[in-house]
């Protein structure tokens, strides 16, 4: 329910709930405005990154050998916590603290009203002494434990005050298909006492079995957030019927008009050179086979097939006009010329829209693979790359990251890779991911 920003000497944090709509404007946005820094008094001097996973990223920022500020930013938790070895905690805000009085004397509990309204509580691991500095809350003593924060509102304080001792440092993700049904697990890490507090967001709450629900609720630009308490949840789905051909046969009075347009159409062969619209007009080709086989036009399907293996041949061979290649420094297949052009194929080198580019090359393979098995034993590799670097499951593949373009918390694919877009990242074209993942399902079935 939070966002932070991090800098090189400390840890900003804001409600997520300020969502704009300028007057005139026909959009919303959710504006950025610090209530709280954790940093120390000590001069912080590197941060890195020390941690990360599928639903979380821990940052770390040192004080030379006196001590450390560690974080774990883990998604859905209703506290932001910063553990400190050593060093002397300091919290700071740009609103004004306007309610002092419960800072003063040592304890394990603080309650803080800025001059905005927002009132934060603030838990220690253990018993702490924190004094007003002009606009900073220090601590009197170099700490060793955690400090966490969190907003009070009126749903939370005895929820939050109950769930105080449990944090969690990170989380996986396990997914399993069954009988027409998806299960997707959220395991946490934690460290602390008590039952873990975290918080779901609303296609969670459609999908979560069993799940024990707090009265903890918050308001987000994602829709109201429900507080969960347990170490684990499980999400279920119906999945559809999925296949090559839809479940509904062409209507007889539209037959006629198909075939002349397939008569038409079935000649046409990719001119890109690209990545993205080679792909498009692979794909339109692999439709067209498909559109044959329901008409059964066992000729036309076979010749757009020949032509489409022959397109394809190139790309496999390396020897198309800017061949696929693996990219050591990021780990993934980018196109050769654009790994050193951000503007080239739409940032392609630099990672943006990768799964929709190779959905269409996978949906052409998948197409030709329930034609030619020979074809796909011989060639089937080099598409399964393509599959490993939007998609890899496996957290023990050398080559690429794990899932690089799906986010399982959120529930849907980012299209931006590795840029800094001014509105925050993007999904873009929800058809195309969609269409990418369709194609893998398909290859799937094909191989």
């Amino acid at each position: 329910p939070y966002v932070v920003r991090a800098f090189d000497d400390r840890l900003a944090v804001a409600p997520g709930d300020r969502v704009v709509r300028p007057p005139g404007v026909d959009a919303i946005y959710l504006e950025y405005r610090t209530d709280l820094i954790f940093t120390a008094t000590e001069p912080l001097q590197t941060r890195r990154i020390v941690d990360y996973d599928l639903l979380s990223v821990t940052l770390e920022w040192t004080a030379g050998a006196r001590g450390s500020m560690r974080a774990p930013l883990v998604r859905g938790s209703p506290y932001i916590t910063v553990f400190y070895d050593g060093l002397t905690p300091e919290l700071s805000s740009d609103p004004v603290f306007a309610n002092v009085a419960s800072l003063i004397g040592g304890g394990s509990r603080y309650e803080v009203t800025l001059d905005n309204g927002n009132t934060w509580i603030i838990y220690a691991s253990a018993p702490i002494t924190l004094i007003r500095s002009n606009n900073d809350v220090r601590a009197d003593a170099p700490f060793t434990g955690f400090l966490r924060i969190a907003r009070k509102n009126a749903t939370a304080s005895v929820e939050l005050d109950a769930h105080r001792g449990a944090v969690p440092v990170g989380g996986d993700v396990d997914a399993r298909i069954g009988a027409g049904v998806a299960e997707v697990t959220f395991t946490w890490q934690r460290v602390g006492t008590g039952p873990l507090l975290m918080m779901a967001m609303p296609h969670h709450q459609d999908t979560l079995a069993g799940a024990s629900v707090t009265a903890l609720t918050e308001r987000t630009i994602r829709g109201n957030l429900v507080g969960i308490t347990g170490d684990s949840w499980t999400l279920q789905w119906t999945l559809p019927a999925m296949g090559f051909q839809a479940e509904r046969p062409i209507d007889p009075s539209f037959i006629p008009d198909i075939t002349s347009a397939l008569a038409t159409e079935k000649g046409a062969r990719p001119t890109a050179g690209d990545t993205y619209f080679f792909g498009t007009q692979i794909g339109r080709m692999s439709r067209l086979i498909l559109i044959s086989e329901e008409l059964d036009d066992g000729a036309t399907g076979g010749e757009i097939t020949d032509n489409l293996r022959n397109d394809l041949a190139p790309w496999i061979a390396g020897q198309n006009a800017d061949p696929l290649v693996y990219d050591t420094e990021w780990g993934g297949v980018v196109p050769r010329l654009a790994a050193f052009d951000p503007s080239a194929q739409f940032g392609s080198g630099y990672y943006n829209d990768h799964h929709f580019h190779y959905g269409y090359h996978i949906y052409a393979a998948a197409v030709v693979a329930k034609r030619d098995p020979a074809w796909i034993a011989a060639n089937g590799e080099w598409y399964r790359r393509l599959h490993r670097d939007f998609m890899n499951p496996s957290d023990s593949d050398p080559y690429c990251p794990r899932f690089r373009s799906f986010d399982w918390w959120v529930g849907h694919s980012w299209a931006s890779g590795l840029y800094e877009f001014v509105d925050g990242r993007n999904q873009e074209s929800v058809s195309e991911s969609i269409n990418a993942y369709y194609a893998v399902k398909l290859f799937g079935e094909a191989t």
